[in-house]
């Protein structure tokens, strides 16, 4: 499985599962990395990023929005995006939520577990408002020899606050 980045910044992945995250205004699949961050002392509740209306699934680009709430699916491309140089036919998962209390500036960070070896760069959004809509495209491509289930955990956080824990498993029989 190959994962690329939509809509937002370009996420890198080894092996098959390839992230999505291109240029559009997206908030979470997102980051640490070190120790700096891990010392942040955590916002008062009353500064704390408030979430709503959290969504996770497979995503319809034409849209803009996740169109169902599947995470364990069957790899059945609902779109083409960019790999390796070229356009291949891919599967789009993406989280959403509505949210308040942001800082413009202030990024979301989101680690990314697979369970295929590979390394999946922590990645960075910064919020451009305090209040607003953001989403984050997931993508995956399917490599020759891809068999089995390859799952991806993403952990986001915000200024120290976990603001989302989702997995997405891709069945490659």
């Amino acid at each position: 499985m190959n994962q690329f980045p939509m809509n937002q910044n370009a996420l890198k992945a080894g092996r098959s599962l390839l992230l999505a995250a291109a240029a559009a205004l997206m908030l979470a699949a997102c980051g640490t990395q070190g120790d700096s961050k891990a010392a942040a002392v955590a916002p008062a509740a009353s500064e704390r990023l408030e979430i709503s209306n959290l969504k996770t699934g497979l995503f319809d680009s034409k849209r803009e929005q996740v169109t169902s709430s599947e995470r364990h699916v069957k790899f059945k491309p609902n779109d083409v995006c960019p790999a390796d140089g070229k356009n291949v036919p891919c599967m789009i998962f993406a989280f959403e939520f509505d949210y308040r209390n942001g800082t413009p500036g202030t990024p979301v960070e989101c680690t990314t577990r697979l369970s295929a070896p590979g390394d999946f760069g922590p990645a960075s959004y910064p919020l451009s408002k305090t209040a607003g809509h953001f989403y984050q495209t997931i993508y995956v491509t399917r490599d020759p020899g891809d068999k089995g289930i390859e799952t991806l955990n993403l952990k986001c956080t915000y200024q120290g606050q976990e603001v989302l824990t989702t997995d997405f498993s891709v069945d490659y029989d």
